[in-house]
């Protein structure tokens, strides 16, 4: 052991990667749904950003303190995910983004998040009648980054604004390039 090291210290680690958990840190407003059994989406950061399938094996049953890289104090809760399949490998450190799937709907209305404000203390999204805006107030549903379920105030097949700005004002003629269809 001349030059190699103290006798005594570990020299590597033995591990098992077809056994690998993912220990995620979220956001405690963000993973209050979350359920043993849920499934997940484990987005590996390397080359082609492949996906793995996953399921929650363990929720802590409280919240720590945690400071973000801005200096910010956050209340975090560890969600441990089990990937189903190993056949993208995984190491020890390796680092992924995660997707937890706590509720899953068909056949309803959604807009993009963006489309959605609140006014007057109700959610509202700009509506295109005739080529002019009209606001119309709503109420969401389930809701991931992208898109935000309407339960009602829509009809499917409605013209909504993707992402109206303080401009916007009811009544205001609309070009086609602002809309989505």
């Amino acid at each position: 052991l001349n030059g190699l090291g103290t006798p005594g210290t570990e020299a590597f680690i033995i591990g098992d990667t077809d056994n690998i958990e993912i220990k995620a840190k979220i956001l405690a407003e963000d993973a209050a749904g979350i359920r043993v059994g849920n499934e997940a989406e484990i987005v590996v950061r390397m080359d082609g950003n492949p996906v793995m399938e996953g399921t929650v094996t363990k929720v802590a049953p409280t919240a720590g303190d945690e400071v973000s890289s801005l200096g910010v104090r956050q209340k975090k809760v560890e969600v441990t995910i089990k990937p189903l399949k190993s056949e993208i490998s995984l190491k020890p450190g390796s680092e992924v983004d995660v997707k937890v799937i706590t509720e899953t709907k068909s056949n309803v209305i959604i807009v993009p998040t963006a489309a959605v404000f609140d006014y007057q203390g109700e959610s509202c999204v700009f509506t295109v009648e005739e080529g002019k805006a009209v606001l119309r107030a709503v109420k969401r549903g389930i809701r991931n980054e992208s898109f935000v379920e309407i339960t009602d105030g829509l009809e499917a097949g409605e013209t909504v604004l993707a992402s109206p700005d303080n401009s916007i004002e009811e009544g205001m003629r609309i070009k086609a390039e602002r809309m989505i269809y």
